[in-house]
This record gives C-alpha cells, structure tokens and sequence, in this order.
C-alpha cells in the first residue's frame, strides 16, 4: 500500500513537471486567453511543489512506526531488551552521517544515516528524520525491566513518550494476550509424541510390550505369545507375553 501510494505521488509529480515544460493546453479560435490552461498550470506547480512534502511526510509516518516495532518484535524474540538496548548504544556511538546514502534508501537503516545519532540530552531528532530518536527508543527498551511482551512494550512506549495511545496495533496485543491465556505447550518432543501414538495403535493389535533393563521395549505381535527373543540391544533373552 505504501509503495503504491509513493508511487502515485511520483507519478503526479512528474506530470506537473511535463506540464511545466511543454505548456498548457491552448485553445486555437480564442483570443481571449485559455483559463482551463492556467487552472491546469496552476495544479502543475502545486503537484511539484506538494508532492515530495507528501512522499516526505508518508515516509516518516510509517517509518518511524516501523522503527518502533521492530524493537519490539525484536524484544519478543530475544526475550533480552537490555541487550537490544545495549547495541543501539553501539550504533549510536559509532554512527555518522553518511553523504552517499540516498534519501529513499535512508529507512531501511537501523539508525538515520543522514542524522547523527544522539545519545545525550534529550535526543530530539530532527523533524525530517526518517527515524526515531535513538535514545528514546534505549529509554523504551531499558523501561521494560527485562519483561519481553508486545503489551509490556507497549507500557513502556507510552511511559517514556508520555503519549496517550501506544505503537502497537490492537492485533498484537489481543493476540499475546490470548497466548498467555492459552494452556501450556505439551512438554513432550515430536518424538516422544509419535511414539506414544504408534504405541495406542500396537495395543490395539495386541501385541506385546516386552521392558527390557537396558531401556529397550520390545513389541512382539500375537504369533509370537510364549516364544523366547532376544534383545537387539544387550542380548538378554525374553519370552513374550510372559
């Protein structure tokens, strides 16, 4: 959606720099001037100028948004915000602004490459910066007393930024909330599981469950109720069904 709306924008923009250069639309049998014409010079020379604002403005609301969840999600994963919080202390210390980088490339950075990275003061960042204040997103991260979760994030969002709503979307939450709700996952391997479920299935062939000492369960079917075998394992002999 984003990267359709973008596009749109540059489309608008590139006609209003067509229309610029080869002229409006005059009318052949008028002597009077061609309104139309200057209507549509006039919305040329709004598209040029409005539509990097537009693009600009798009790219920062959902960038910095991205920002923001990708400490979370990252939190969730590692269930360690000190250590994500500790690396963005790294970048911020080592970051600089780098000139050849350009502008449509600049949000998929971890930190603004176009902006130096604050870590003292308040770390406002620049109106412009396609990312959020580097130290605002360690104080998020240190806010979370080591307790990874989207709604603990989302505590911590709104603590640090002192704003009313929170970054998380309503979806996330009600889905790790319904998580915690859910019962606790089988302990068992896959392995243990499938075992268990071919075990039912030889019962109900009655076959024979032979316990050796050495851990091996031999299963021996009905034809061979009262006949001696021998463990593949240690050798010891058993007598099935015995």
């Amino acid at each position: 959606l984003l990267g359709a709306m973008a596009g749109a924008i540059v489309i608008l923009a590139d006609v209003g720099r067509r229309v610029l250069w080869y002229g409006p639309p005059r009318r052949r049998t008028s002597d009077k001037g061609n309104p139309l014409g200057a209507v549509i010079l006039i919305a040329a020379i709004l598209l040029i100028v409005l539509a990097p604002l537009l693009a600009q403005l798009l790219q920062l609301a959902v960038s910095r948004r991205r920002e923001y969840l990708a400490d979370a999600c990252g939190a969730q994963f590692t269930r360690y915000p000190e250590g994500l919080a500790s690396a963005l202390e790294k970048i911020g210390r080592q970051g600089g602004v780098l000139k050849d980088v350009p502008r449509t490339v600049a949000p998929s950075f971890i930190s603004d490459p176009l902006a130096r990275a604050a870590l003292d003061g308040d770390g406002a960042a620049a109106w412009g910066s396609t990312h959020p204040p580097l130290v605002e997103r360690i104080r998020i991260l240190r806010a979370m007393a080591g307790m990874p979760g989207f709604a603990r994030y989302d505590e911590a969002f709104r603590a640090v930024t002192r704003r009313p709503v929170g970054v998380m979307p309503a979806s996330a939450l009600a889905a790790a909330a319904e998580a915690e709700r859910a019962p606790a996952p089988d302990p068992r391997t896959r392995v243990d599981r499938v075992r268990g479920a071919t075990d039912a299935m030889w019962q109900l062939k009655d076959f024979a469950f032979v316990p050796c000492a050495c851990g091996t369960t031999l299963k021996l079917p009905p034809a061979w109720r009262g006949r001696e075998v021998a463990c593949p394992h240690c050798g010891t002999t058993h007598t099935a069904g015995a």
